[in-house]
């Protein structure tokens, strides 16, 4: 199980891998580039999901959209 701080790491790079991958894709066409990309959007999007309670709660407080 990882950290809050570990996940925010992840999705990061996830992130970033991405966008790479869908650079690619843009400048190659191929399609092996493009499932890819979807490939690190999937991951990101389930450690996107996967944060705590106390991560999505510190993070509106930052955001200054919670009470």
């Amino acid at each position: 199980m990882l950290s809050d701080s570990e996940r925010e790491a992840h999705i990061k790079d996830c992130g970033r891998l991405m966008q790479e991958a869908m650079q690619r894709y843009e400048q190659s066409g191929n399609f092996h580039d493009r499932a890819d990309a979807d490939a690190w959007r999937i991951l990101m999007e389930r450690a996107i999901k996967a944060r705590s309670p106390e991560q999505v709660a510190l993070m509106e407080q930052e955001m200054g959209i919670s009470q």
